[in-house]
């Protein structure tokens, strides 16, 4: 068998060593490079498109000229260059996985792009939870639930919904940190009204299957989904977990998740965890938790019988979003020069002369915040406000109360006290001005500032 052969990289110093996997477009590959005698790794994403001259005749053959077809593949690049300006935004946040550089290189023929994007070496998901051979610890999958909870409050804040959540694009840090990968097609909710199918079937929210309008609540329902897999020795909805379904079963329990009948419980778990993951995967998107940090305190909440580490909720910091990135509303891209944030060069209108790899980079100050961004999420959700809400209305009706009795109480003597002063041409003592500041406002202000009343 011919040994495959890697590509070159765009970054001196660095070669790969090693392929991780393959998607639709391109492969992950594992790189090194020396760096003042220290070893260096990283993940690198090559993207390809179109993958294959097949993929420019199916285009022509279909009835594309050669302009639409470069614009096809134009517009492709942009997804991916939408992709690295996300996470870009969150570099070195704990719970999203840290791009390092990004490149792009034009296809010779004019038609086409690879796109090299370095990110840091982390392991899957899936290939950590191999060493189970049944049941998963269950402070695991709260791990995993609460970091991605993480991940998806910055996510929120930036109004972006991921729309790819499965366990393939989760990732464990070597320090045990769960990590969220993948933003190739994620986007922001001012465009999810569109009814597009976008993520893996398999952990997609019915509403996206079914091409309904939709918003963050998809990205709930997918890690839903995730943790009922992890619970179910990794089987989904409507499979047994001690069985092997074939594909016809695999599609029939498809099927029933997608038109809404209500899922089993999965097989391992305690009954608290078992009904926080049918709730994040109940069909109807309002039955759903609001918001990722609602189901994070409901995470939280199972560890406070003291029987695992208490991970501390997130908190709010500025908008991490750095200069340069792309106006999410206006669509236009903004410029980051060095004195901005630590050398991030500008991502500009992508053109480029065949054969040349340009290279954006971004190896300035990164974001050192560990704690994930929160902007809406940071403040008290509705229960907490209405509750607010009714404590301050009590405190000020009995503040009121006792202001007003106070106030009855005074009014008749020291009102008697003042007239009879002033009929005798005598000067109005201060401890009376203040009283009479309680009795009425403006004969009180009066009295302070005039003696010759």
């Amino acid at each position: 068998m011919e040994e495959e052969r890697y590509p070159s990289l765009p970054w001196q110093g660095w070669k790969i060593v090693k392929k991780l996997g393959r998607g639709g477009y391109g492969s992950v590959y594992q790189a090194q490079r020396n760096s003042a005698g220290v070893m260096e790794d990283a993940a690198i994403k090559v993207i390809s498109f179109p993958k294959d001259k097949e993929d420019i005749e199916a285009d022509f053959t279909d009835g594309y000229d050669i302009v639409s077809v470069r614009n096809k593949y134009k517009d492709m690049l942009h997804r991916y260059v939408d992709e690295y300006q996300i996470m870009l935004a969150f570099k070195g946040q704990t719970n999203i996985v840290s791009c390092d550089d990004f490149a792009t290189k034009p296809h010779e023929d004019g038609i086409g792009w690879d796109v090299f994007i370095r990110m840091e070496l982390l392991t899957p998901l899936t290939m950590l939870i191999k060493q189970y051979a049944g049941s998963i610890p269950e402070e695991k999958v709260i791990k995993v639930g609460m970091d991605i909870c993480s991940a998806l409050i910055l996510c929120e804040s930036k109004h972006i919904v991921h729309r790819d959540i499965k366990p393939e694009n989760i990732m464990v840090s070597e320090f045990g940190d769960y990590k969220l990968g993948d933003f190739g097609i994620a986007r922001t909710m001012y465009h999810t009204t569109q009814a597009t199918i976008a993520g893996s079937d398999r952990y997609m929210a019915p509403e996206v299957i079914t091409r309904k309008e939709y918003g963050k609540e998809v990205d709930i329902y997918s890690l839903g989904l995730v943790l009922y897999w992890m619970l179910n020795n990794r089987k989904r909805p409507f499979i047994d977990a001690d069985y092997i379904p074939s594909n016809e079963e695999n599609e029939q329990a498809q099927l029933r998740r997608v038109t809404g009948d209500p899922l089993p419980p999965p097989k391992y778990g305690s009954r608290k965890l078992q009904n926080i993951v049918l709730k994040a995967c109940a069909y109807e998107p309002k039955d759903r938790f609001s918001s990722a940090r609602e189901m994070y305190r409901a995470l939280a909440a199972l560890q406070t019988d003291g029987s695992m580490p208490v991970i501390p909720e997130p908190k709010p910091y500025e908008d991490p979003t750095p200069p340069g990135g792309k106006d999410e509303l206006t669509g236009e891209w903004g410029s980051a020069g060095e004195d901005d944030h630590g050398g991030w060069d500008s991502v500009n209108e992508v053109t480029h002369d065949a054969g040349k790899t340009t290279t954006h980079r971004t190896e300035g100050k990164a974001n050192t915040g560990a704690e994930p961004a929160v902007l809406e999420g940071a403040y008290p959700d509705e229960k907490e406000l209405k509750a607010i809400r009714k404590s301050l209305n009590i405190c000020t009706v009995v503040m009121g109360v006792c202001t007003l009795g106070i106030g009855l109480l005074w009014c008749i003597p020291i009102r008697k006290k003042i007239l009879n002063r002033i009929d005798r041409r005598e000067p109005v003592s201060n401890g009376l001005k203040i009283a009479a500041t309680w009795v009425g406002m403006i004969p009180g202000l009066l009295l302070l500032v005039n003696e010759d009343i």
